[in-house]
């Protein structure tokens, strides 16, 4: 878990250091690898114990949506750019992973809360 939220850190970082120095944005790219490296295969040993009976789907749709993400994201990006360049682009993104990490602290806060119940 911890890995995960590194790695939006460090995504935050990159947006940050993209605009300060060359140096920070290798140091930025260099944290995004090692904590991305660190989180995907937690992910799909996870997804593998939570599954067990249906592995071989899960892991599957996993990787259809995450390649699917690597696919569309790039497209989708250049089509903001022409649109409204990189202050649309960067706020689209800050505001997608605010909500996707606002969205999973709160599913933890509910699975620990029901969990000490």
């Amino acid at each position: 878990m911890a890995a995960s939220y590194l790695t939006v850190l460090s995504i935050f970082f990159f947006l940050i250091a993209a605009q300060r120095s060359l140096s920070l944005l290798v140091l930025a790219i260099a944290l995004f690898g090692l904590f991305l490296g660190l989180s995907l295969p937690v992910q799909t040993t996870v997804l593998t114990n939570v599954f067990q009976a249906n592995r071989s789907t899960a892991i599957g749709v996993y990787n259809f949506f995450r390649y699917m993400g690597m696919a569309f994201g790039p497209m989708i990006g250049s089509a903001l750019f022409a649109v409204g360049g990189y202050h649309l682009v960067y706020g689209m993104d800050d505001l997608l992973f605010f909500a996707c990490a606002l969205l999973l602290t709160v599913r933890v806060a509910r699975t620990r809360r029901q969990s000490a119940v």
